[in-house]
């Protein structure tokens, strides 16, 4: 599936982040947000939506996936040039689906 985009992708990351059973990616860009892809594919049609944007645009080389704070919960950590971020992943119920907060942590 191709992922047509104006902005220059430097990295992927696939992880579960919604604890569905199927891979999400998480989309590096340069001087655009990081991304955010939940995987909603059935079998024979492959569908990623876009379902998050970092709040700023920044020069990301690298995206990777981890349970920084051992929550439970996997957290986005991004390599850019100048501020790294980390933003971690809490998840509430409301209404029969599952809705995320991004809290921004960054590093000198």
């Amino acid at each position: 599936m191709p992922y047509r985009t104006s902005e220059n992708v430097r990295a992927i990351a696939l992880a579960d982040y919604d604890n569905d059973g199927d891979r999400d990616i998480a989309v590096a860009n340069s001087n655009a947000p990081v991304r955010l892809l939940r995987n909603d594919s059935t079998p024979g049609n492959i569908i990623f939506s876009l379902v998050w944007s970092a709040p700023t645009s920044d020069y990301s080389n690298d995206v990777a996936w981890g349970d920084v704070d051992n929550d439970g919960d996997l957290d986005l950590a991004v390599a850019n040039e100048g501020i790294s971020r980390l933003y971690k992943k809490r998840w509430r119920h409301a209404q029969q689906r599952q809705q995320h907060q991004c809290r921004k942590h960054q590093s000198a």
